[in-house]
């Protein structure tokens, strides 16, 4: 409730010096101030991919029914279509990002910082390698380098470590998605020279790992 709070506050168009100046000041900058917005937009992002795994936990509310992505993908597909923010609070992280990015203030936060972690292509090589199941013997040390958002136990084990990478990429990857049309806009950074150069061969090979699975 309180992330769906937020990313109302943060979408509305009368909270601008245009409309409100008092507001504006009130909002964006006494309250989403650079420090605060830096640590919630890590928050949000360890939202996106808090149900991602274990993947056969995902539950779909209205039955009771368990559904996994490996035994019924089309399932699993229509499940996260339906997912709503008033009871998902991935969906709400996910609305709250949103407009944050769309925003002037959490832009100017938010998508230096995003691109810097997009423009790691080497990280994004091993996290992919490493779900593709062409990635082995790697130390524990080079997968906790490769965590776009920091490890978030130290003791975990190496099996964890390994799905904390992915699943902090996947977030990583649906943000990116989400700021597609901001991110278009800056010179900074040709995001279709990376969805070539980068996003494409990683999906090639996880098409890949999933022929030789079948």
């Amino acid at each position: 409730v309180f992330i769906s709070f937020l990313a109302n506050v943060a979408s509305e168009s009368k909270y601008t010096p245009a409309e409100s100046p008092v507001a504006a000041t009130i909002v964006w900058t006494n309250f989403f101030t650079p420090s605060l917005i830096q640590p919630l937009v890590r928050i949000l992002l360890i939202q996106f991919s808090s149900h991602i795994y274990p993947l056969n936990n995902v539950v779909n509310e209205e039955d009771g029914v368990q559904i996994s992505w490996e035994d019924d993908p089309e399932g699993f597909h229509n499940y996260e279509n339906v997912r709503s923010s008033e009871c998902d609070v991935g969906s709400a992280a996910q609305n709250l990002f949103l407009a944050l990015m769309e925003s002037s203030a959490g832009r100017e936060v938010i998508l230096p910082w995003l691109i810097g972690i997009l423009t790691n292509v080497e990280a994004q090589r091993i996290a992919v390698s490493l779900e593709g199941g062409t990635l082995t013997n790697t130390d524990a040390q080079t997968l906790v380098s490769s965590m776009p958002l920091g490890q978030s136990s130290p003791q975990a084990d190496v099996t964890s470590v390994q799905r904390e990478l992915i699943s902090q990429w996947d977030a990583i990857y649906t943000a990116a998605g989400l700021s597609c049309n901001v991110m278009e806009t800056q010179p900074s950074f040709e995001f279709a020279q990376w969805l070539h150069a980068v996003l494409s061969p990683s999906l090639e090979l996880l098409l890949q790992s999933v022929s030789r699975q079948q």
